[in-house]
């Protein structure tokens, strides 16, 4: 009954797939027939009376057990361990090549984002060097330029300059719902702040934009310099967006997912559509973290009330780095175990189902073997145990007979005796007459 309990339970309270359920009834069905044969064999063979100081009476075992533990022991230990060696290698193939395969995407998608970075700086450099040229003289000509390089871009949501004071000169687009975005001081950004103290370029964690741009944004923004003088910043608002777009090609394997988050762990892009632009979000908590190398990581669910089977289904291998040179954001690349789950437990299905099939076959043949060995034995036993009586009631006896030579040799054996002892009791009986009539002349 184990067998078809262990399917309902799985299927229809844990709720796991087809496949998982296949995998644990084969699974419970092959530890069940290696148990009872394990235990039969303990139980014959090992004296564990004198291990535990119990009854003294020896205690036999037939043949027919014998050679049918024998038999079944022999397929079945050796398809126990091949198949537990096969699946261990495919486990540790699947965990190098998912580990490659992350670290690969990781090197694609950073080389990316640094590509992008140059791509995306270059106009905003040339707009700092307009603006520094010029001496910030001509907001209308800035404002031209602005004009022409957010429509040249299409990462930028808004392109904007601002003044030593952090007062936006030129900017497009030039309106939006609250009005002109002409005359807005940005002075109190950490952006603007950090650009104009360290007169470097300046990469911004995501925030939520309340003047120019009115949604999540990041900032990418560049001194204007005249010499060491600081006169301003020319300042690219990113289209997230259209990051998202560039990561999403990355994620087309089934359970990877793709997030960039800042120094805040908020998200800044994600291919998950649970995970929002600045939504704080930090995979190492909430979980169990497994460390496989300094950037990668295994995370499982904590939940302890929860099959271990489940557990690894939810399971991910996470890929953490930070993305060098300019940008100080982290890339972080997962992937569900779920998809690998699936097709080493279809392995597993295959192993078993040919390891189930090869056991009864084992069970079949190990009986009708067993049989055929030891039932010419258990019908000598049979007819010698009054054989005595036989031979002297002269009653006809039905010999076995045997293919194995030790066995027919036995039955021969035993043959020749019987015929001894019929000539043995045809003498005594001869004797025994002629005793007879002597007594009677005698008498």
């Amino acid at each position: 009954i184990g067998v078809p309990l262990n399917g309902l339970i799985y299927y229809f309270v844990l709720h796991l797939d087809a496949t998982t359920v296949a995998f644990v009834i084969l699974k419970q069905g092959i530890n069940g027939i290696f148990n009872a044969l394990l235990a039969s064999i303990i139980l014959s063979y090992i004296p564990l009376h004198r291990f535990l100081s119990c009854s003294q009476e020896r205690r036999t075992v037939s043949l027919q057990e014998s050679v049918f533990n024998l038999l079944v022991a022999l397929i079945l230990f050796p398809t126990l361990l091949l198949t537990s060696l096969q699946i261990r290698g495919e486990k540790r193939l699947i965990e190098t090549t998912l580990e490659t395969n992350l670290q690969m995407l990781s090197v694609n998608i950073q080389t990316h984002l640094n590509s992008w970075y140059r791509q995306n700086l270059f106009p905003l450099t040339e707009l700092a060097q307009i603006a520094g040229n010029t001496a910030m003289s001509s907001p209308k000509d800035l404002q031209h330029v602005a004009e022409i390089l957010r429509k040249s871009f299409p990462d930028f949501s808004s392109l904007h300059v601002e003044n030593s004071a952090g007062i936006t000169i030129a900017c497009s687009p030039s309106v939006n719902k609250n009005g002109s975005t002409i005359g807005i001081s940005l002075a109190d950004r950490e952006w603007f702040k950090e650009a104009k103290a360290s007169h470097k370029i300046v990469l911004s964690d995501v925030f939520l934009g309340e003047r120019l741009t009115l949604s999540p944004i990041a900032t990418l923004c560049v001194p204007i310099l005249d010499g060491k003088q600081f006169l301003g910043v020319a300042t690219a608002s990113l289209d997230l967006q259209r990051i998202n777009g560039f990561l999403d090609p990355y994620a087309k394997d089934v359970g990877i997912k793709i997030f960039l988050t800042d120094s805040f762990s908020r998200v800044i892009a994600s291919t998950a559509p649970e995970r929002a632009s600045m939504q704080i979000w930090d995979r190492k908590k909430n979980g169990v973290i497994s460390p496989i190398s300094s950037t990668m990581y295994r995370w499982s669910p904590d939940e302890k009330d929860l099959a271990s089977m489940a557990r690894w289904n939810r399971s991910y291998y996470v890929q953490e780095t930070k993305i060098e040179r300019d940008i100080s954001w982290s890339l972080v690349i997962e992937s569900s175990l779920a998809p690998y789950q699936k097709r080493l437990y279809a392995l597993y299905v295959q192993n078993l189902t040919i390891m189930a099939v090869l056991a009864i076959l084992a069970l079949i043949l190990a009986m009708a073997l067993s049989r055929r060995v030891s039932k010419p034995l258990t019908k000598l036993a049979a007819v010698t145990t009054d054989l005595p009586d036989m031979v002297t009631a002269r009653r006809p006896i039905d010999w076995p007979v045997s293919s194995i030579a030790e066995i027919d040799s036995l039955i021969g054996n035993c043959q020749s005796m019987t015929q001894l002892l019929e000539r043995n009791f045809q003498v005594l009986e001869e004797n025994s007459n002629v005793l007879a009539k002597t007594n009677e002349k005698l008498k």
